[in-house]
């Protein structure tokens, strides 16, 4: 069976190909239409394989180690060791073996594909609904990827310094070339995804085609908008997309009072789902907790932010009174040694046919109360609250009447961090909080009670990763970050 893999031989958009799609091959088909243009930007832009960043959450202070009291079988530690602990070369595991950071080269191969794909819609066979539509595609994979990379390796944003602060490269050229490309400017990398979301929301909107969740759609370019108008403070910004979210979209929250069966709380039945995407890798590292094991796990910072509520008496008494409900459908509890461990639930494997990375439209409500809170209008962002609060508690779910900006901004935070959690944002949310010190302990497999505390200073240079050997083995013009030594404290 062909298959339109047209760019199977690039390796990454800094890569060289001297003889590029041969006419003449067998094995593949160059794409006429839209529809071969929308299958290839699906495989090769969307690809629903393994997660490119399995180390996002472990950075974070989501996560601690935990460690049995058996003889260990299975350490799920090891590989991550250099991203948990924050090392000068995190691509090192424990036992000093090189474990590839594959993010840089995957998002800018979809860079490349959203490139080209921009490039040849003009002369693709289709109708003009069709084209706008597969252009408010690319233009998203386009702004999604650079979104990722200027995130990843690009320092923080903050306006006062974007000008002169390293970014990533921007290429958008079409084809590839034997290039080596120096970094852009944060501010350039963030003109180049904001102009690439303008660009997706205008030709979505000239569209006008239904979606399903399983491809880009206008309410997705909507919220990516107001995410990135969020990193940049842009306030206003901000509550205008996340208004045009729920504007263009049918969705609505989740009311986990009404969740019922077996299913985790990202299924195809879950309303407020715009676009499920990517692959399965975060239960690699971060564990159903088992006898004779070594893992990482929910932080007991972040698990004591939920509200248990008060004990129901009896078991006919019902569900727990003002009981925060994602404890239940969040997390699953397991027990181990007598001691209870919440793992990460809202996933499991592809069994309800759903991918782990989501946009949602809790994040629009949740955009909106920070920009609203920041912005001093606390009746607004404590009423988006409420809103979300609603559909997860069993009761009590308003907050306290009179809070002041910086109490509902705490307020803000701590919803974001227990609402989102291990769907990616978390070290991002830190990062443009002001990289704040987190500790983190790597505990001893001979002790449990014992282990070496490693220290991510207040603004430290190591919220930014370095650029993958692999990149840096091939272009010499690139300059790296220059993070410090990470020794046990």
């Amino acid at each position: 069976m062909k298959k339109i893999l047209l760019f199977g031989a690039l390796l990454g958009v800094l890569s060289s190909c001297s003889e590029f799609m041969k006419e003449s091959s067998q094995d593949l088909m160059i794409p006429k239409s839209v529809k071969d243009y929308k299958e290839f930007l699906y495989g090769e832009g969307l690809a629903n394989g393994t997660d490119l960043t399995p180390y996002l959450e472990l950075m974070s202070d989501d996560v601690v180690d935990v460690v049995d009291q058996c003889p260990i079988v299975n350490d799920w530690r090891e590989k991550m060791w250099g991203y948990y602990t924050w090392q000068q070369n995190p691509e090192l595991d424990v036992l000093n073996t090189q474990q590839d950071d594959k993010a840089w080269d995957r998002y800018y191969h979809k860079v490349l594909i959203a490139n080209i794909i921009i490039d040849a819609v003009p002369d693709a066979e289709g109708s003009d609904a069709e084209k706008n539509d597969l252009y408010g595609e690319a233009y998203f994979l386009r702004a999604l990827s650079y979104y990722m990379l200027v995130n990843l390796y690009g320092e923080p944003y903050d306006e006062a310094t974007a000008a002169s602060a390293k970014g990533v490269p921007v290429n958008l050229e079409a084809t590839v070339q034997n290039v080596q490309f120096a970094r852009a400017s944060v501010e350039a990398v963030y003109g180049q995804i904001e102009s690439d979301l303008q660009a997706s929301i205008r030709h979505f909107k000239q569209a006008g085609i239904e979606k399903t969740i399983f491809r880009p759609n206008l309410a997705t370019s909507y919220l990516m908008a107001s995410r990135v108008a969020l990193v940049m403070k842009n306030w206003d910004h901000t509550i205008k997309y996340a208004d045009s979210v729920e504007m263009v979209s049918s969705a609505g929250l989740y009311d986990l009072n009404s969740f019922s069966g077996d299913k985790t709380f990202l299924n195809r039945q879950n309303p407020e789902l715009l676009f499920s995407y990517g692959g399965f890798s975060l239960h690699d590292y971060i564990k159903n907790y088992s006898n004779w094991t070594a893992a990482y796990m929910p932080s007991p910072e972040l698990m004591g932010l939920y509200e248990k509520g008060e004990e129901a008496e009896g078991e006919e008494e019902g569900p727990a009174a003002g009981r925060d409900l994602r404890l239940d459908h969040f997390y699953t509890m397991v027990e181990c040694w007598a001691v209870n461990y919440q793992c990460p639930f809202k996933y499991y494997g592809s069994d309800y046919n759903i991918y782990p990375q989501v946009f949602r439209l809790a994040e629009a409500y949740l955009n909106r109360a920070e920009a609203y809170a920041e912005s001093g209008n606390t009746a607004g962002a404590v009423a988006d609250l409420n809103a979300l609060r609603r559909n997860r508690f069993t009761s009590g779910y308003e907050l306290p009447a009179g809070l002041s900006r910086e109490e509902t901004i705490a307020r803000v935070r701590d919803e974001r961090r227990m609402e989102l959690a291990f769907e990616g944002f978390r070290w991002f949310d830190l990062r443009r909080w002001g990289c704040p010190k987190i500790e983190h302990v790597y505990t001893d497999v001979n002790n449990p009670v014992s282990g070496q505390t490693y220290v991510l200073e207040a603004g430290s240079v190591s919220y930014t990763l370095p650029i993958p050997r692999s990149e840096l083995d091939k272009n010499l013009v690139i300059e790296n970050i220059n993070r410090p030594v990470s020794n046990p404290k």
